[in-house]
């Protein structure tokens, strides 16, 4: 709904989008299950060499490192270590 209703707004692109839905799901008590693709996250994911379309991963399908994250942690460390692990 956040996406219908606001990505197609000038200046709310997919990182409002997914930090919007975040908030509002962490206050109904719903969390992520999947690594959500956008932005410097979909950067990160490239560099471990995902397909740059693709919307989400699962945990699993990630380095093992990554396994006993919760989904919205490992989609911090992607972002935030993209330049890193195009380096791996």
């Amino acid at each position: 709904m956040i996406e219908r209703d606001a990505g197609s707004m000038h200046g709310l692109g997919e990182l409002y989008c997914y930090d919007t839905a975040l908030r509002i799901g962490a206050f109904l008590g719903l969390m992520p299950e999947r690594v959500h693709l956008h932005a410097g996250t979909r950067d990160g994911a490239v560099a471990l060499g995902f397909d740059p379309d693709r919307r989400s991963i699962g945990l699993r399908q990630l380095p093992e490192a990554f396994w006993d994250l919760e989904a919205y942690e490992a989609e911090d460390l992607l972002s935030i270590y993209k330049e890193l692990l195009k380096n791996v």
